[in-house]
């Protein structure tokens, strides 16, 4: 089973394909430069399976774009929150359901919508945030 870390690589690294345009990290930021998309791990579910065989880790990833910018920073997101599309968060990261064999698979479940967010420079920001469950066999 691959360690967190790992983990958090390949999803950075499917998210570039969304664009040069869009900043990605594996790692929360402290100072996000929008537009952002960021990994953060959630819960795990263990034993799904007999004998120590799956666990379930969830991952947020987060969508950051300026608010100031108006239209424009809104389609990105629209484009990010789309289902399908070369920008689409989810399209990205299902295009090869086990990240280069990193884990068993995984699955893009649902994003947030919008919401506001204030960032740490004192500038609003648009945020979305998507849920992938990873399903990892030990």
């Amino acid at each position: 089973m691959a360690d967190l870390a790992a983990i958090r690589e390949a999803l950075r690294v499917a998210l570039t394909t969304v664009g040069t345009d869009v900043q990605v990290s594996g790692y929360l930021l402290g100072q996000p430069t929008p537009p952002t998309l960021q990994v953060l791990p959630g819960e795990q579910t263990y034993d799904r399976a007999m004998h120590r065989g799956l666990d379930i880790r969830t991952f947020t990833i987060q969508g950051f774009v300026a608010y100031n910018e108006g239209e424009t920073s809104q389609r990105l997101l629209d484009e990010l929150m789309a289902p399908t599309g070369t920008r689409s968060v989810k399209t990205a990261l299902e295009t090869d359901k086990t990240l280069g064999g990193v884990v068993s698979s995984l699955h893009v479940t649902s994003d947030s919508g919008y919401s506001m967010q204030l960032h740490p420079t004192g500038v609003w920001m648009l945020l979305c945030e998507w849920t992938a469950e990873v399903y990892l066999q030990n």
